[in-house]
């Protein structure tokens, strides 16, 4: 009975695991959404399933300086809106792509992202320049 408890235990885990925190993005819409999603939530260990590996570096300096802040001077998510992909425009040229945020169809942010084919999934990739000039 332990060993069955045990395995069901290592299949809910592994399950969790591949559900949540795969950052597996099967288009570069997908990709957008989860990392930004993720950002707005300073989710980084999510973010990061949706980042490039230089991407990964960049989050990393954003989340020491995120982790150094007062707690009353974090970002308040009151007035959070989730990102879908509905919400989301992306030209699509061969392995690469450009992808807009739109409130709209008609009003897209001029905050362009710029998202990589990694073998099969898609990632965003991003500079510290870009994170500082566009937080989540």
């Amino acid at each position: 009975m332990k060993k069955l408890s045990q395995l069901l235990m290592l299949v809910a885990v592994a399950s969790f695991t591949f559900s949540c925190g795969g950052g597996s993005a099967s288009s570069p819409e997908d990709a957008v959404v989860g990392f930004m999603n993720a950002l707005q939530d300073l989710d980084f260990g999510t973010a990061k399933g949706f980042a490039t590996d230089d991407t990964k570096e960049a989050l990393d300096a954003m989340q020491k300086m995120v982790d150094m802040m007062p707690k009353e001077q974090m970002p308040k998510n009151e007035d959070k809106k989730t990102l879908t992909k509905d919400n989301v425009k992306c030209t699509v040229d061969g392995d690469n792509a450009k992808c807009k945020m739109c409130e709209t169809p008609e009003n897209c942010e001029e905050q362009e992202l710029t998202v990589v084919k990694d073998g099969s999934a898609w990632k965003v990739k991003m500079s510290k320049e870009e994170m500082n000039k566009n937080p989540g």
